[in-house]
């Protein structure tokens, strides 16, 4: 028998106050989105991804932690994916249409050394997003990015691409699909 294969230690360290993230706040850029990452307390974080070839911001919440290479945090969101649809381009939430998704789960990792969201803890994973490190709580990270976000549709080359999604969506709900 292969040594270590029977072991029940847990691949997963305690998390010590070095290792706690409470208050901390990411923001990200990917090649279509604007993410943020916001970590409320030693376990839960929450993420916000700002799409940016659509009017929509999916929100995920789960839990993170140290692994046994404390160069990595673990990052496993939970099932539920709301989606909120920004049709009506407003700030005001209340003019936001809002949906629950089951979607699968899939885990991510933070990288300490270089601030980069990858798919696997290891050397030269791939890279899902680089972040950098936010100074502020997370309603300022939230109405920053949100800002920028809708500024995004308002410069000259994406306002064409704004018009075409508020149109698909005013005749989604004109047949009610």
């Amino acid at each position: 028998m292969l040594s270590g294969c029977l072991s029940t230690e847990s691949p997963y360290k305690t998390i010590s106050e070095a290792d706690n993230l409470s208050g901390k706040n990411l923001f990200c850029e990917e090649h279509n989105a604007f993410v943020t990452y916001s970590f409320f307390d030693e376990k839960r974080f929450q993420t916000d991804y700002y799409f940016l070839v659509s009017l929509e911001i999916g929100i995920r919440s789960g839990t993170y932690g140290v692994l046994s290479n404390v160069r990595y945090f673990y990052l496993k969101p939970n099932k539920n994916l709301e989606i909120l649809n920004l049709s009506e381009k407003s700030e005001n939430e209340k003019n936001w249409e809002r949906k629950i998704y089951q979607t699968p789960k899939l885990d991510y990792y933070l990288d300490r050394e270089n601030l980069n969201i990858v798919f696997s803890p290891i050397d030269y994973s791939e890279i899902k997003h680089k972040c950098n490190i936010f100074d502020g709580t997370t309603e300022e990270l939230r109405d920053s990015t949100l800002k920028k976000y809708l500024k995004h549709f308002e410069e000259k080359e994406n306002k064409k691409i704004y018009d075409e999604i508020r149109e698909i969506d005013q005749q989604r709900k004109k047949n009610k699909i």
